[in-house]
């Protein structure tokens, strides 16, 4: 593979990722708080899709870190 074909589909599985969690808050939202208001439901959605990427992004840092440390 080429550098520019490995980064297109690291790329791509963060757009997917990001989408899906998108996705994913609004719809969980909507299952716990189903009187929730709108304006009410794009804060928690935003905050709870923060705290998802940031536990996304702690998880591909830990995954990435064996992976290195396997090559050494």
């Amino acid at each position: 593979k080429s550098a520019n074909a490995t980064l297109m589909i690291n790329l791509m599985i963060v757009i997917f990722v990001s989408t899906g969690m998108f996705i994913g808050t609004g719809v969980g939202l909507r299952r716990i708080f189903p009187g929730l208001e709108p304006s009410a439901g794009i804060l928690y959605s935003q905050l709870l899709l923060i705290a998802l990427s940031w536990l996304v992004g702690i998880m591909f840092l830990h995954l990435g870190k064996k992976r290195l440390n396997r090559i050494e």
